[in-house]
């Protein structure tokens, strides 16, 4: 398993301050056949779709003539596709003139190419997919039936304020002062398959950092999340404006609050639902480790089939469960265990440290149940017993558990912070334009050097809906040699992508490409 770095720009902008921007490409798709080292990106899809790009103008939104974002989204009232070509996007806040009446699905054409500075939505009906965040993101009011699958947002919170909201297989991280992701004033909103990690408090807000917070809200699920080492809390249920939460459902994920106490997590309360004014809470199994639980009894609560580290108060009302510890200073043994279905014992894991909480022993997560209903599927998304506690069931049937994601536009398996979350330098070494004359016969030729300490293992050139993969050489030279027969005459810009070992990408500064004849 690995993790899914940052996606960053090279260190040909980071040197000079210049922003990532991917212009219009020209590509026709007799390019893949007269030249296959010129071929259509896998990720492409065939049909009618609009194109932005972070420098798109105009009302054509082709894949030669590529719009701006917003003028994308403007175009698509009644449901398509915006195909997004490489770049950095900055801060975009977006509206809509009308409601969505279809679905929008807005990703990148090339993965790995499409980092936005902030993404602040009023537009309902979107899928966001494959994109990266280095800052914040937030669902506004407007925003109804918005969906973020696969996408990475690191250094900044997730902020929803919507209705019928959808979070998936994405990966949130890296937050100071900050909560990985904040629900409030919002309705029928999903948490599944995401992992959210390591938000600090050296930020300067004065705000503690959360992993995820919810209040003034109803109907939340939250399930199948890998949540760890936020400063505060893992989840916490808040009194915000004194609305309260009615409905809450937080099953089958790996939670744990702080791995390491250091002063990055101080606090680390695993679940914090201690709300007076909540109803309707539902806590049922799931695997809450390394930090203290929390509990209230309110009206409509269950907490049933979990698998406790430590339980903070003696009394709290909790079902079908297994305790490992709790504040002895407050009693020898809490009032529950002994009845209805709870027992005193320790569950070994594969690797709490990585955040891989899945059961080494079945016998040490097995109960007699008393009453209570199980969460349908455990973390992996398998079938889950009644006759277990805790998130995972090793002998469960049924479809694995999918990789999550990281703004990749395919998914990647991220179980536990990499010790690596810095892409590789990368830099085109042509200068800053290329000439290439369709009348020699001779392939054309682009370098690209690029650098990781923990080794590259791809580059390749991306312009919007066409990638090329470069071969290494030596001393971080990876070059590409091919035939442009076929490709038309006319102006393009080309990014180099490189990964290293542990996933984290990087995007060079473009260059300029002109072929004549």
């Amino acid at each position: 398993m690995r993790g899914m770095g940052g996606l960053k720009k090279g260190a040909w902008g980071a040197r000079f301050g210049i922003g990532i921007v991917i212009g219009a490409l020209t590509t026709t798709a007799g390019m893949a056949a007269a030249a296959p080292a010129f071929a259509v990106d896998s990720g492409s899809v065939a049909g009618s779709a609009y194109y932005a790009s972070p420098s798109g103008s105009g009302d054509t939104c082709s894949d030669t003539e590529p719009c701006a974002l917003q003028s994308a989204i403007d175009y698509t009232a009644t449901g398509g596709e915006i195909r997004l070509l490489p770049g950095d996007y900055g801060v975009q806040k977006l509206k809509s003139k009308a409601a969505i009446r279809g679905a929008v699905t807005i990703k990148p054409l090339t993965p790995d190419t499409v980092v936005f500075g902030q993404l602040l939505t009023y537009v309902p009906g979107v899928t966001w997919t494959g994109v990266a965040v280095n800052g914040t993101t937030y669902v506004y009011p407007p925003a109804t039936g918005t969906r973020l699958r696969d996408i990475h947002v690191s250094g900044g919170g997730t902020f929803i304020r919507s209705t019928d909201v959808g979070v998936y297989d994405s990966l949130f991280e890296g937050g100071h002062s900050i909560d990985g992701i904040q629900v409030k004033d919002s309705s029928r909103v999903t948490l599944e398959r995401n992992v959210i990690r390591d938000f600090d408090q050296n930020g300067s807000s004065g705000l503690h950092a959360d992993c995820v917070q919810v209040f003034d809200s109803n109907s939340v699920t939250v399930r199948a999340n890998s949540i760890s080492n936020c400063y505060n809390a893992g989840i916490i249920v808040s009194g915000g404006g004194g609305v309260g939460v009615d409905g809450l459902l937080i099953e089958s994920n790996f939670i744990q609050g702080c791995v390491v106490r250091s002063s990055d997590c101080e606090v680390g309360t695993v679940i914090d639902a201690r709300l007076d004014i909540s109803q309707d809470v539902v806590i049922r199994n799931n695997m809450l480790l390394n930090g203290p639980v929390r509990i209230a009894s309110t009206p409509g609560a269950s907490f049933d089939r979990n698998v406790i580290d430590y339980l903070s108060s003696c009394d709290s009302a909790i079902t079908n469960s297994i305790v490992a510890r709790w504040n002895t200073g407050m009693c020898a043994t809490p009032d529950a265990i002994g009845s209805n279905g709870n027992r005193v014992g320790t569950v070994e894991v594969v690797d709490a440290a990585a955040g891989d909480l899945h059961v080494v022993d079945i016998a040490q997560v097995s109960i007699n149940p008393s009453g209570g209903v199980p969460a349908a599927r455990d973390f992996d998304g398998q079938a889950m017993r009644g006759e277990l506690a805790g998130a995972d069931d090793p002998e469960g049937a049924g479809p694995a558990r999918p990789p999550v994601g990281g703004g990749s536009g395919g998914g990647v398996d991220v179980p536990s912070t990499p010790s690596d979350q810095t892409g590789p330098t990368v830099a085109i070494l042509d200068g800053e334009s290329v000439d290439w004359s369709l009348a020699s016969t001779d392939p054309v030729s682009l370098s690209v050097e690029a650098n990781d300490d923990s080794g590259v293992t791809s580059v390749r050139l991306a312009w919007g809906r066409f990638s090329a993969p470069l071969d290494e050489g030596e001393d971080g030279i990876w070059s590409l040699s091919a035939p442009i027969t076929g490709v038309p005459e006319g102006t393009y810009e080309v990014v180099a992508v490189a990964r290293d070992s542990n996933g984290n990408v990087s995007i060079s500064e473009p260059i300029s490409v002109s072929v004549g004849p």
